[in-house]
């Protein structure tokens, strides 16, 4: 999934927007690129208990974020802040790419 900046009159801009996807089962790694407002993964199951991981691409270290999405049903909600937040956690100093990470449901 990727929301990937324009070029629009000859400048680059990058609109965010509110992005639904169908995930399965959601046992599948989803790669998540780009700016958002906002990401809701629909999932055909989602047991109690599940949690929700992320990991910036540049990183090696996955971290539970199950605390800062919104559940509801077998849908799971996360901010666009906290999507740029998480796919920039091992960005170097001048790194101007946009954010990547990786998102798992376990």
């Amino acid at each position: 999934m990727a929301a990937l900046e324009r070029t629009l009159h000859q400048q680059i801009v990058a609109l965010r927007a509110k992005v639904e996807i169908e995930v399965g089962a959601g046992r599948h790694p989803i790669g998540i690129f780009g700016l958002y407002e906002s990401l809701i993964l629909r999932a055909t199951e989602l047991p109690n208990g599940r949690r929700i991981w992320a990991q910036d691409l540049a990183g090696d270290e996955g971290v539970d974020i199950t605390k800062r999405c919104f559940v509801e049903g077998t849908s799971v909600r996360l901010e666009g802040t906290v999507l740029a937040d998480l796919g920039r956690i091992a960005q170097t100093p001048g790194d101007l790419s946009l954010p990547g990470l990786v998102i798992q449901l376990t």
